[in-house]
């Protein structure tokens, strides 16, 4: 079922999330974000690739104090640079 959509508390913190490919360290990103109190309501991988996006928006400093967004490259940075596989993804923020 895609494209996932990720729903956050501010507006400006959701994105729909696309993903064609595999993980291959699924296993492993899972049991990280179960650490972090993620629930899950699939077992795939996409879910856990979206959930990464939403720890990693989260962890980013704001650009400004009034409530800003957060730098959207350095998340996707981060988030791959933790991803182990073959993909394509597509975002929407």
């Amino acid at each position: 079922m895609q494209p996932f959509e990720r729903d956050q508390k501010r507006i400006w913190k959701q994105f729909w999330f696309a993903f064609n490919g595999n993980v291959a360290n699924h296993k492993e990103l899972r049991a990280k974000l179960s650490g972090e109190d993620y629930i899950f309501k699939t077992g795939v991988d996409t879910e856990d690739f979206s959930s990464l996006f939403a720890l990693e928006m989260n962890r980013e400093p704001l650009f400004d104090a009034g409530g800003g967004r957060p730098d959207l490259f350095n998340v996707v940075k981060r988030v791959m640079g933790q991803i182990d596989g073959a993909y394509n993804v597509g975002l929407i923020f």
